[in-house]
């Protein structure tokens, strides 16, 4: 079994001083989701530096890698990133060839799509049912996706969101570390019998 995650983790950037508490609280309480899920491969969004992506990564424990984009529109400098846990189906040694190989799938895969009603929304859409993965001024949304080829599909044993009681957000984005919960994203999870 595989299990596959995606989770915007909401403006993960190193504080202030006097938000240290805070940042503190929300890596404990993300490490604590992503561990009781335990996912093979995990994609984040919205992670703020490499500092950040560091000490999530370091978090989760002994054995986690994981490479962050270096790509991102300042000023906001939010970026993605992948993490891994050895000795799964997507076990390398080599960190830097193993984020190639998903960044190249993604992207050929996001291409293949173009012009659909979506893979990764059908995928996740079809599976998940009514959950969503955030709630936006009171509507529940399902915007977190994972994308997978027509191959992997027929493998997928069920997909569903982590049950996180999310906030309703409004239109102006939460800046302050933001815990329990630690998203304004509930996490999005796929299992795959691979």
């Amino acid at each position: 079994m595989l299990t596959s995650m995606t989770w915007n983790v909401e403006n993960f950037f190193v504080p202030k001083p006097a938000d240290q508490a805070a940042y503190d609280a929300k890596l404990a309480e993300l490490a604590d989701v992503i561990t009781a899920a335990a996912p093979d491969l995990l994609a984040v969004q919205e992670v703020g530096d490499a500092a950040s992506f560091e000490a999530l990564r370091a978090k989760l424990g002994a054995g986690w890698t994981g490479v962050l984009s270096t790509h991102f529109a300042t000023p906001h400098t939010i970026r993605v990133g992948w993490l891994s846990l050895p000795g799964g189906r997507f076990d390398t040694s080599d960190e830097t060839e193993r984020a190639r190989y998903g960044v190249y799938a993604l992207d050929r895969r996001a291409a293949e799509s173009g012009g659909r009603s979506g893979l990764g929304h059908d995928l996740v859409g079809r599976r998940v049912g009514r959950a969503a993965s955030r709630i936006n001024q009171g509507r529940h949304e399902l915007i977190d996706h994972i994308l997978v080829s027509h191959a992997v599909v027929g493998h997928l044993t069920d997909a569903t969101t982590v049950p996180l009681e999310v906030p309703s957000i409004g239109v102006q984005p939460h800046t302050a570390p933001r815990t329990d919960p630690p998203s304004d994203h509930r996490p999005v999870l796929a299992h795959f019998d691979v």
